[in-house]
């Protein structure tokens, strides 16, 4: 988010809320449960991967129509295939005694609520999102199951809600690569059938979702734009250790996705 106010010349201020508990009560007290979070005078926006809300930020900080527009429905599940294909390929790449190495950043700790709520499985396992290399992969396989099962059904309870969409679809730490890979697999197989299926005619319904309420078009572009930014990061990863990818993606596979300039953050 920063780079993106950054790009467009907009001056800001960043607030840290892990030391403004003020701040954490006035986001509850509008109804914002997840970060970041954009203030412009007494205007609150949830800014996230969907595009349209990028473009409520342009409209707001009055820079026009500079947020890119959704990619047509056949093209993003053809994007979201290609991206999550991509990503187990590179997968079966990761040497095995690579798996554990920590990602860039993370900590290794349990998600939380912003009012210190911890994550968890559904099993009541601490949910800790993509803190190594193979965290990072059963992370990019859960973005492939939430387009899946949202997709099939846009009406269900639960996605407004981080401490439930976070781990869903996600393989638990017990799952080996070959159980995560025919994990995807299936997915892969889902994602067609529903569009097959459907021919795409659910798009517009409403989702209520954890940013609010977007139509299902604009969920689905947020998971593939999910599905891009951590293949994208899977890819550094192999770079870092001498592994050049198999067919890596080019500009091609992020065209139309408001992903970030860099790679990490």
């Amino acid at each position: 988010m920063k780079d993106y106010l950054r790009t467009r010349g907009v001056e800001f201020d960043a607030i840290n809320l892990q030391s403004n508990p003020e701040g954490f009560e006035e986001l509850k007290g509008r109804n914002i449960r997840t970060l970041p979070a954009i203030s412009v005078g007494d205007r609150f926006i949830n800014v996230d991967a969907f595009s349209t809300k990028y473009r409520e930020l342009d409209a707001l900080l009055g820079l026009g129509e500079t947020a890119k527009a959704l990619i047509p429905g056949p093209e993003l599940v053809d994007r979201a295939i290609f991206l999550l294909t991509a990503a187990m390929r590179y997968a079966r790449q990761l040497p095995r005694d690579r798996y554990e190495d920590k990602i860039p950043g993370m900590k290794g700790e349990p998600l939380r609520l912003n009012d210190g709520t911890l994550v968890r499985y559904p099993d009541g396992t601490p949910y800790v999102p993509h803190d190594t290399n193979i965290g990072l992969v059963r992370h990019i396989i859960g973005h492939g199951r939430k387009f899946e099962v949202i997709a099939k059904a846009p009406g269900a309870e639960g996605y407004d809600r981080i401490e439930k969409l976070a781990p869903l679809g996600e393989p638990d730490a017990r799952s080996d690569l070959p159980e995560i890979i025919a994990q995807g697999n299936q997915i892969v197989v889902g994602i067609r059938q529903w569009w097959d299926e459907t021919r795409g005619r659910d798009l517009e319904c409403e989702v209520n979702a954890v940013f609010g309420k977007n139509s299902l078009h604009e969920v689905l572009q947020g998971m593939t734009y999910g599905l891009a930014q951590h293949s994208r990061q899977l890819i550094h990863v192999l770079r870092a250790m001498d592994i050049e990818p198999i067919e890596p993606l080019t500009d091609a596979a992020y065209e139309g996705l408001n992903l970030p300039e860099v790679v990490w953050g």
